[in-house]
């Protein structure tokens, strides 16, 4: 339980768990001014991205976002 492979993985865990934290309420928090804001088309992308995610299972999109490899393999013209 304490072999430095596991703590490393733990480590590694907590920092991803906190950068995605992170970047998902600044995203929130963009998105919400989008959808108050008085410029009609910035509400309406910002409606329409809500209503997106939304409206598509979660299921749905998981299987569209982890297979976006298939449609396209390299990315900035490196393969993974």
């Amino acid at each position: 339980m304490f072999h430095p492979a596991i703590l490393s993985g733990v480590v590694v865990t907590l920092e991803l768990s906190v950068f995605s934290m992170v970047i998902s309420v600044v995203l929130a928090f963009g998105i919400a001014l989008m959808c108050q804001s008085r410029n009609r088309f910035t509400a309406a992308v910002g409606q329409i991205y809500v209503w997106f995610f939304r409206g598509v299972p979660l299921l749905v999109q998981i299987l569209i976002w982890f297979n976006l490899a298939v449609l396209y393999p390299t990315i900035l013209g490196t393969d993974h």
